[in-house]
């Protein structure tokens, strides 16, 4: 199943493609009218995925709508937690002169850094060197806390695809990063909820990739992950309770635009595409601040 977001007027509301291929949807309140008009309450509902799924059975194909001309929002406008990975993969951690380390570094994202497929990721006006990352969501689906090893994968409803947008600059002003990865409209989020059933536990053993006006930036595997989804969601949950709709962002590979000689940045009338196999394509066009 794939869930998303998207524009209808001033409202944000849930669709669920009817096809992996992406060209037609069901509107959730058209198929599940009980259902809530975002992913964080509609997790929280028991057996809500099977239930949709229950519905699209028997859903007419007079419903169904077209994907053309679709205005996307973030996959999950307000997350109760976007907690993000920082030099999760050693290729990355080693081209910023970073050693291994022995406990991930994390970071939070605030709601208004996120956009929404082919919406317009935002070069600020303060700095020139916006960056792409490439990196794998994971969607939590129930509440949780102090996750064994093997019980951790059960708490994933899904996964998306994430561009961690980062004002470099800004980023090493202080020794917390926190600054450089919040600068409004600079996260990309989505297009899509993917079912954790349709993806290999803990999604690992997919090609991840970055593309910049089409050229190959960052090319690797989730299988490279220092600390994967088990061992991350383990560390995440022995230090806070997890909640339907938290996400955690699993950081980046090599090949980072401010690691290249000479260093590549974003500009506008770039457009930054995010793959992960078995997932999709998030693609966002590039525009300068002129609020």
């Amino acid at each position: 199943m794939r869930l998303f977001s998207f524009r209808d007027g001033s409202q944000v509301k849930l669709g669920v493609l009817s096809s992996a291929a992406g060209l037609s949807f069901f509107a959730l309140e058209d198929v599940a009218p009980w259902a809530p008009s975002n992913i964080p309450a509609l997790l929280s509902v028991p057996k809500a995925m099977e239930k949709i799924s229950a519905a699209l059975a028997t859903a007419p194909e007079s419903l169904k709508r077209s994907c053309d001309g679709l205005h996307y929002a973030p996959l999950i406008p307000q997350p109760g937690k976007l907690i993000c990975m920082g030099l999760n993969y050693a290729d990355h951690a080693a081209e910023g002169g970073h050693a291994r380390p022995d406990f991930p570094s994390f970071f939070l994202r605030a709601n208004s850094s996120l956009l929404g497929h082919g919406e317009a990721l935002v070069r600020p006006r303060q700095s020139h060197q916006l960056d792409y990352e490439a990196e794998l969501a994971v969607i939590i689906g129930q509440t949780v806390r102090h996750l064994s090893p093997d019980q951790a994968l059960d708490c994933i409803a899904g996964y998306s695809l994430f561009n961690d947008g980062s004002i470099r600059d800004y980023q090493r002003k202080t020794s917390q990063w926190t600054i450089g990865k919040n600068f409004d409209a600079t996260g990309p989020f989505g297009p899509w909820l993917v079912s954790a059933d349709e993806l290999p536990p803990g999604a690992a053993g997919l090609r991840i990739q970055s593309r910049l006006n089409g050229q190959v930036m960052q090319d690797a595997n989730t299988s490279d992950l220092l600390f994967d989804v088990r061992e991350a969601l383990v560390l995440i949950a022995a230090c806070m309770t997890l909640e339907p709709g938290d996400v955690i962002i699993t950081g980046t590979p090599a090949g980072v635009g401010y690691a290249r000689k000479p260093p590549v940045f974003m500009k506008a009338g770039d457009v930054c595409e995010i793959e992960v196999e078995g997932i999709g394509v998030l693609s966002n066009p590039v525009v300068d601040d002129v609020a």
